[in-house]
């Protein structure tokens, strides 16, 4: 039986909250200003965001793995840039795959959002600071161990994971249909 009606639900909420967690990560306030008292609610909504895209990533994710889709695959690939922080080690560039950056999230024992002067387009740094990424760790990760997750590049590893299972969709809507 075809869990594809359940796959297409949990990929919708998925990309409803990739947008949203995208436009608060984007979103600069610029210091000094009136707007900038609003980070400290922006960060605590961006991880709540976070956490429900995590779940409904996985859910997503492990659907695809049941229904044999080809996108699972790509989402047990180690292919997202990751930081390793740890306050015994220096810091460390580490791959994950879209399933253990998701799984970390949603077993967090700590997600805390990172906020930074990044470059504009032009390279130029902007004048206030973006949400860009968090740190995280879970019970999967050593006492003091953190991992670095750039949020864009999670959301793009997302967004190819989401374009092979768009593919995947069609496929089984054809194989499905009378």
């Amino acid at each position: 039986m075809s869990r594809l009606p359940v796959i297409v639900r949990y990929r919708e909420r998925a990309l409803d909250q990739a947008a949203i967690v995208s436009a608060l990560a984007l979103a600069r306030m610029d210091e000094p200003g009136e707007l900038a008292e609003l980070t400290g609610r922006q960060d605590a909504q961006l991880v709540d965001l976070l956490h429900d895209f995590a779940f409904n990533g996985r859910k997503l994710i492990e659907a695809t793995k049941r229904d044999a889709m080809g996108c699972a695959e790509y989402a047990t690939r180690t292919t997202l840039f990751c930081g390793k922080e740890s306050e015994e080690e220096n810091w460390d560039i580490k791959m994950f795959s879209l399933l253990e950056v998701f799984g970390r999230m949603i077993h967090s024992d700590h997600l805390s959002i990172a906020r930074a002067h990044v470059p504009t387009a032009s390279g130029a740094p902007a004048p206030g600071a973006s949400a860009w990424a968090f740190r995280v760790s879970s019970d999967r990760d050593r006492a003091g161990e953190w991992n670095f997750v750039y949020i864009e590049f999670l959301i793009t590893e997302f967004l190819k994971f989401d374009e092979l299972l768009r593919h995947d969709i069609r496929l089984a809507e054809i194989l499905l249909s009378p």
